[in-house]
């Protein structure tokens, strides 16, 4: 006669199972690799979002960069001034759709990883890292020029 075990606690009466004393181990491997499964398929569609809202992030950039440059051009004031402020709009929006993007992937990697998904990840991290990195020393680097104030051009 086969002893059937009580249902684990706290899952409640939907979700009774009952494990076979001779075939416990193969039982909670399925269940371990169903919820895997599961989360992995909540992950990936976290992740998604994550990047769609990247994505979006660098779209309402570019429409914003090309609706000013469009406006000093209109208006007369393409110069190189308004030219690298327009840059620095759009640059920031881009050192934002970079830090979603790096933690989508992080999502990706962080559920069940395989060495291969590691590696992979660690080379995305540092070059996003160094790209990040340089965009915001060229933001410091503008707007400490641009704190000192125009240079007086000899007429």
């Amino acid at each position: 006669m086969v002893k059937l075990r009580p249902p684990l606690w706290g899952l409640g009466p939907r979700f009774k199972i009952w494990l076979r004393a001779d075939a416990e181990l193969a039982e909670w491997g399925d269940l371990d690799t169903a919820l895997e499964g599961q989360f992995n398929l909540i992950a990936s569609y976290v992740a998604l979002v994550i990047e769609c809202g990247a994505v979006f992030v660098v779209a309402f950039g570019a429409l914003q960069a090309i609706t000013s440059l469009l406006k000093a051009i209109a208006t007369g004031q393409a110069g190189e001034i308004e030219g690298r402020l327009i840059w620095l709009r759009f640059a920031t929006w881009i050192l934002l759709a970079l830090e979603f993007a790096l933690a989508a992937d992080i999502l990706r990697t962080a559920v069940a990883p395989t060495w291969d998904d590691i590696s992979k990840l660690a080379v995305i991290a540092t070059i996003r890292t160094m790209l990040n990195y340089f965009l915001a020393k060229d933001i410091s680097a503008f707007e400490q020029s641009g704190a000192s104030g125009p240079t007086a051009q000899p007429s």
